[in-house]
């Protein structure tokens, strides 16, 4: 690709960006509401969808939610149109999640020292949960530093 062709591309891909904030204004005008401010930059992270689709999923989110879009200002509810269309971005090209992202790391277990109430037992150390079941089971057990009648 010669720098002409490549400047060439960038104007086309930037205009095609900017009719499309042009259009998402107008419904936002058409709806009584001030179009967002940060609304171009938003639409240059929206290139998985056509202009149609991401149209279409504007209309449906004002449909869906008419009762929060009285009048003012287009960027109080935004987050939740950005939402939208991130959803459908992700509706149309599902991922693999196993091989594309980190399952969460799983806690690790602490060893921690349980101080048994048995006299003539020594501590013991264990791992997780089971503290609490050594725990429950040398307080069952009579210790022989208790006084008997």
């Amino acid at each position: 690709m010669t720098p002409n062709e490549h400047i060439d591309e960038n104007a086309k891909i930037e205009f095609e960006r900017a009719e499309l904030a042009a259009r998402i204004g107008c419904r936002y005008v058409k709806a009584g509401l001030s179009p967002p401010f940060h609304l171009r930059e938003a639409v240059r992270h929206w290139g998985g969808l056509s202009h149609d689709e991401i149209m279409a999923v504007i209309e449906l989110h004002f449909d869906a939610c008419r009762r929060f879009y009285t009048t003012g200002s287009g960027d109080r509810l935004f987050y939740m149109v950005e939402l939208a269309i991130r959803r459908a971005i992700e509706a149309k090209y599902p991922r693999d999640r196993s091989d594309g992202e980190l399952k969460q790391p799983r806690r690790r277990s602490l060893v921690r020292q349980v101080h048994t109430a048995a006299g003539g037992l020594p501590d013991v150390y264990v791992e997780g949960h089971a503290a609490r079941l050594v725990r429950r089971a040398e307080s069952e057990h009579p210790s022989s530093g208790v006084y008997r009648r």
